[in-house]
């Protein structure tokens, strides 16, 4: 759903990226992905499916936030009435970010997202927790006021900045020793990272804020780089300026 760590509010800020590409329905669709364009929580989902060779299986149809999540039809799928969904082929929903983009890994034909061992599987799970309360939560309690979609409080933000950074220095100290969260090999961890923390990377940490992260900083961009990234987040460009109050 519009989790609570970087995820989207109901009218989602503008991002000169590309976006997913709604109303279109690959042949052999068997899920939809309720979204709308450029939801850092909807890649998580999209780049899954195609690292794990199931991006054929999921259509994104046209979505109008505002009035199709209030419909019964989709309340049945998530009664919440947030996205991103996932509709199943039986017509149940899942709903969650991360719960949508564990799915779709355990579905997958190809590779190993979620870890070939017991070992592995759970230090991928760790990053997933990780990812979601200790980067996302922070990063939508700062970005979020400065868009408008939450009340603007100079000590919240201060207080955002500084658990933000602990828990990016944290990966940074990590990934001086491994060239993915959870060992040699990308997995799920290393996707809904990259893509929770998108929007920090486009709108907040600008050269100044990353000086202290280069490990960091050149992981998320050899991720962002690669073509199962690059096909929904397009050509990542670094902030140059941080967006401020």
């Amino acid at each position: 759903g519009r989790d609570r760590g970087l995820v989207a509010p109901q009218t989602p800020p503008r991002a000169p990226r590309r976006r997913a590409p709604q109303g279109r329905t690959p042949p052999g669709a068997r899920m939809k992905l309720y979204t709308y364009p450029n939801s850092a929580n909807a890649f998580k989902a999209l780049v899954a499916a195609e690292l794990g060779g199931v991006a054929g299986e999921i259509e994104v149809p046209a979505f109008n936030m505002g009035v199709d999540n209030r419909t019964p039809s989709f309340l049945r799928l998530n009664p919440h009435g947030k996205v991103p969904t996932l509709e199943l082929e039986d017509g149940t929903g899942v709903f969650e970010s991360n719960a949508i983009a564990r799915y779709v890994a355990r579905v997958s034909t190809k590779g190993a997202l979620l870890g070939a061992s017991p070992r592995t599987y759970a230090c991928v799970e760790q990053w997933l927790d990780f990812a979601q309360n200790e980067v996302q939560a922070p990063l939508a309690s700062w970005l979020y006021p400065l868009l408008g979609f939450r009340p603007y409080d100079k000590a919240r933000e201060d207080k955002a900045k500084a658990q933000l950074k602990k828990a990016l220095l944290v990966l940074e100290k990590v990934l001086a020793g491994t060239p993915f969260l959870a060992g040699e090999g990308l997995t799920l961890a290393d996707v809904v990272l990259c893509c929770g923390s998108l929007p920090g990377w486009l709108k907040l940490f600008d050269a100044e804020y990353r000086a202290d992260l280069p490990k960091l900083t050149a992981y998320v961009q050899r991720c962002y780089a690669m073509p199962e990234f690059a096909k929904h987040v397009g050509n990542v460009q670094l902030c140059d300026k941080a967006l401020t109050k």
